[in-house]
């Protein structure tokens, strides 16, 4: 027991005698908004999940306004394009390998109609849902 306990002591005073660097950003706020924003980007089951503003913030644990101001901090986006925008990238990916209708696709990644899935979708990649299947996906 006397062992163990000098062993502990000793490592106390070399803990105390060495300036141990800390690395902020892995207990900050930004890092928990950051890996949530990041899920929505890589993982299509999340960024089909509903999301309001005030579910995202609660999931990391801070308020609406905080996080609002994390994701225009961290992504130069709203709360609402953010996901948006991630929830199309999916779907575009979808669009070139999968058979599913654009309906089933825009529903799955938590568009309340194909036609605002259709309107966004337009907007942001400047062609129909449709058009970009047809354009993307490799001929047989």
């Amino acid at each position: 027991m006397i062992t163990i306990n000098q062993l502990l002591i000793a490592l106390l005073k070399l803990l105390r005698s060495r300036r141990i660097a800390t690395d902020n950003q892995l207990t900050s706020i930004a890092r928990t908004v950051d890996l949530f924003l990041r899920e929505l980007q890589e993982n299509p089951a999340v960024a089909g999940m509903p999301s309001t503003l005030e579910s995202m913030a609660r999931h990391c644990g801070i308020g609406r306004t905080a996080f609002a101001r994390y994701c225009h901090q961290l992504q130069n986006a709203s709360p609402i394009d953010f996901p948006n925008r991630c929830r199309l990238k999916h779907a575009a990916r979808r669009l070139r390998s999968d058979d599913a209708t654009i309906t089933t696709i825009a529903f799955d990644l938590g568009f309340s109609s194909s036609q605002y899935f259709s309107r966004l979708f337009k907007r942001h990649f400047g062609t129909s849902p449709l058009a970009w299947r047809h354009r993307t996906r490799p001929q047989s």
